[in-house]
């Protein structure tokens, strides 16, 4: 079996922002830079898509990547979050919000939502058909929303998928598979992959991944 991420791996690795939505009282623009502030030093494949916000960035301090759900810092004394709904839920307050997107808020107050796309990378479903001819079973294995990874991996040709995975839910899944007899590689890129990369049988990361990826 071959588990593949999806951001980065499957996908080309270049999301661009398709839609930015205000929740809060901040003007689109401002949500823009409070998110491009956050994202500017992680080195997650989405935070490519605030890299071209224009405009001077507020300065942002004490940022704590929460591997798999999201990033944190304070902007002018406040906490921020931007990341999986839930995430930001624990310090926004609780929402009726869709699952799907990128979230930003910070304490007692959402801010705004983003819509970010990554196409397939070129390659992906052609590479899926080359493994099923040689017998091995392709799964997808993200931390993304559930809509994303099943369009992802019906793009590639993949079955089978599973979404909203913390990197410890990434090994569970592999050690599940070596219960049940099967032998299975990991394919990753990104620093969330870092410990299922070190855990698995066999791993693969991609050239142009994060150095931690490739050293796991």
């Amino acid at each position: 079996t071959v588990v593949f991420d999806k951001t980065g791996t499957l996908t080309a690795g270049r999301p661009a922002l398709r839609a930015a939505s205000r929740l809060g009282p901040l003007g689109e623009d401002e949500c823009l830079r409070l998110a491009a502030a956050l994202e500017q030093s992680s080195s997650h494949p989405l935070a490519l898509a605030f890299r071209d916000v224009a405009g001077p960035l507020p300065p942002a301090c004490e940022l704590d990547a929460h591997a798999g759900h999201g990033l944190e810092a304070t902007v002018d004394g406040l906490r921020h979050r931007i990341g999986r709904r839930d995430f930001v839920a624990a310090i926004a307050g609780a929402a009726d919000l869709p699952d799907a997107g990128l979230y930003l808020g910070r304490d007692g107050l959402w801010l705004a939502r983003f819509e970010v796309e990554d196409p397939l990378r070129a390659g992906a479903a052609g590479a899926v058909s080359g493994l099923r001819g040689l017998g091995l079973e392709a799964v997808v294995a993200s931390g993304d929303h559930a809509g994303s990874v099943a369009a992802a991996a019906d793009a590639a040709g993949i079955g089978r998928w599973h979404a909203r995975l913390a990197p410890a839910d990434k090994v569970a899944l592999l050690q599940s598979l070596a219960r049940a007899g099967r032998h299975p590689v990991m394919v990753g890129d990104g620093v969330n992959d870092a410990p299922v990369l070190a855990g698995a049988p066999v791993s693969i990361a991609m050239g142009a991944g994060a150095s931690l990826a490739q050293t796991s």
